[in-house]
């Protein structure tokens, strides 16, 4: 993984995170608004759950492909004699 490969990822995240409380902090202040706090903290285990099922149904796409068996003849290095 390059640097910049990795500065990304991480900026990725952070943005996520970032929306993610955003979002968050905006349903609940509608709830507690509307229906009080015991509803509100409801919210925390209903985002819990919807993120479980989210993962849940996005993990097969997130497995990483086996990689392909090459022959030992065709890996690097093959046929190269050793040097005395």
């Amino acid at each position: 993984m390059s640097y910049r490969t990795s500065t990304e990822a991480f900026a990725w995240i952070v943005t996520l995170f970032a929306v993610g409380l955003s979002a968050g902090a905006a349903v609940v202040g509608v709830v507690i608004e509307r229906a009080g706090p015991q509803p509100a903290s409801f919210c925390g285990a209903l985002a819990a759950a919807a993120g479980l099922v989210i993962l849940l149904c996005g993990y097969p796409v997130l497995r990483i492909p086996p990689a392909p068996r090459i022959p030992p003849a065709q890996r690097a290095g093959a046929g190269i004699a050793p040097a005395d």
